[in-house]
């Protein structure tokens, strides 16, 4: 009787697992039949829509091309704005105010050792041409032109380049000398290096041999 019982048991279970699995093979089933229907219509849209995606991928590989030349532009752009930034703060007007007193001074200096070339040539005597008119001479024996406030040709041309307007950099002073006679006179700072040999003599109190000299140089 008790097997009986167990035996009755196990078909009961059995029963129930039949039942259970063919209630899945039915779900499957239709789950399958819906899935063919759409993996159906998935096809056919996409072969009645086959031409417009070829056309969007060559639209889409020119997309992918502008975005690329659109980055190098950004880096570009990126870089031109990092260029005008450092350019804006570039202002020729105030680098030339603070340049201005040094070169000044070089001139002054160059000025009180050589003179500015004496007085004006005729155009063509020494290669003497607009403004540049006189003849500077060098410790070291060369000559070279330039105009009445002591500035070389390169160095006019240089101003010229800075402030092509004539803004902020003053213009020359009118030259309003005779030109010179005897191009033969030689140059200031030599008569004044002669001349200045008078100047030296011993201090008083000074032996021949030890006394102190004043310097020739200074001019």
């Amino acid at each position: 009787m008790r097997i009986d019982v167990d035996l009755c048991g196990y078909y009961l279970i059995m029963w129930r697992r039949a039942e259970h699995l063919q209630n899945v093979v039915t779900t499957l089933q239709i789950l399958t039949s819906r899935l063919s229907d759409t993996n159906a219509r998935m096809r056919s849209y996409y072969e009645a829509h086959l031409p417009d995606i070829v056309e969007l991928e060559t639209h889409t590989k020119a997309i992918a091309e502008v975005d690329l030349e659109n980055a190098n532009v950004m880096k570009i752009s990126q870089a031109t704005k990092t260029l005008w930034y450092e350019a804006e703060q570039f202002r020729v007007p105030d680098l030339w105010h603070i340049a201005s007193p040094p070169r000044q001074k070089v001139l002054a200096m160059r000025q009180k050792l050589f003179g500015t070339g004496g007085r004006r040539f005729p155009q063509g005597v020494h290669g003497a041409h607009g403004r540049f008119n006189r003849v500077q001479k060098t410790l070291d024996g060369r000559e070279r032109l330039v105009d009445s406030e002591g500035k070389t040709e390169s160095e006019v041309e240089e101003e010229r380049k800075i402030d092509e307007d004539g803004v902020f950099i003053s213009p020359p002073k009118e030259d309003v000398e005779d030109v010179v006679e005897h191009p033969s006179i030689k140059p200031m700072w030599l008569l004044r290096f002669f001349t200045s040999w008078v100047n030296w003599r011993p201090s008083a109190g000074s032996g021949d041999d030890g006394g102190v000299f004043a310097n020739p140089f200074i001019l």
